[in-house]
């Protein structure tokens, strides 16, 4: 009876588990004092090709060093969405997500977006940029955190 209670429990994790699960990140980058840096966000070990018709996440930084400007998704998986826009919330805090009405696309292994980020004229040291709060075809997306140094 334990034995095939063991064997009920496992067969209940593994169909129970996501089917699939991801990473979404952006490489550590350098940066100067003043300048206008493009932070490529790319999806990475996509098993599965994830259909999607909308995503969000939020994005956390030092609102010391980094002012949140925009999003470019020239040459992006999501080019063709209908909507795809970010505004910084708070400072040090920005909400990206994208919409797109008439169909599903699939996403894999690439460029998601790129995120422009102003460097304050000030700025020294550097900031970790985090994710969270993943929506839509980004919830099983897993990530960690990386850094921009300021040169």
């Amino acid at each position: 009876m334990k034995k095939i209670l063991s064997i009920i429990t496992l067969l209940i994790m593994i169909f129970t588990a996501p089917a699939w699960s991801f990473d979404i990140n952006i490489d550590n980058a350098n940066a100067k004092r003043g300048s206008t840096i493009n932070v490529p966000v790319k999806l990475k070990n996509v098993l599965n090709a994830i259909e999607a018709n909308s995503f969000g996440f939020t994005l956390n930084f030092n609102g010391d060093i980094l002012s949140f400007v925009g999003i470019d998704t020239k040459g992006t998986m999501v080019e063709n969405f209908t909507l795809v826009d970010g505004k910084e919330k708070s400072s040090g805090i920005a909400k990206i997500a994208g919409s797109y009405f008439t169909d599903k696309i699939f996403l894999t292994d690439g460029l998601l977006v790129t995120i422009i980020f102003k460097v304050q004229e000030n700025a020294s040291g550097n900031t970790k940029i985090e994710f969270s709060d993943f929506k839509d075809a980004l919830t099983e997306a897993s990530s960690t955190s990386s850094i921009i140094t300021i040169k």
